[in-house]
């Protein structure tokens, strides 16, 4: 029996060596999709696009030109250096001295930061006196000296 793949390209699907229930992959039986292609099928915006680069070899000096055109606000997920994690919200600021490696500071940080007129110490921790993570009001904001006052901070508060 042959079978299509599912993304609608209208290719011949090879059949699974080994089950893997992880992948959805049962020996003997033909895979819903070739590697590569996915459910999105035509609506896919790369569906049938061939790269232009396909199968030419690159020379570093090309390869870096291409890394270096799509660095920041060229990029196609750029997000004008904010960043969006675990309800914080993060600003870019690669100058900052006690930013991530990726070049990014925590708002709340940097809003008690510029209210206190100095930088914090990597020790110092900001709770948010509402809970709620995005809001970085200069009033909201609380500073523990490190991460065990904060602590006990809530476990002495009432829910």
């Amino acid at each position: 029996m042959v079978k299509l793949c599912e993304c609608g390209c209208g290719q011949v699907t090879k059949t699974a060596v080994q089950t893997d229930k992880k992948r959805g992959k049962i020996k003997d039986e033909h895979n819903k999709f070739i590697v590569g292609h996915n459910s999105k099928g035509k609506n896919n915006p790369m569906y049938g696009v061939v790269s232009p680069n396909k199968g030419k070899k690159l020379s570093t000096k090309t390869k870096k030109k291409i890394g270096e055109a799509n660095k920041g606000s060229k990029c196609y997920f750029w997000r004008n250096g904010i960043k969006h994690s675990g309800g914080y919200i993060f600003i870019q600021s690669k100058e900052h001295p006690f930013c991530s490696s990726e070049g990014y500071v925590k708002r709340s940080r940097l809003v008690m930061e510029k209210k206190l007129g100095r930088y914090l110490k990597p020790e110092e921790v900001v709770h948010h006196i509402n809970r709620i993570r995005d809001d970085d009001r200069p009033e909201n904001l609380k500073l523990f000296s490190n991460i065990g006052s904060h602590t006990s901070f809530h476990n002495l508060a009432p829910n």
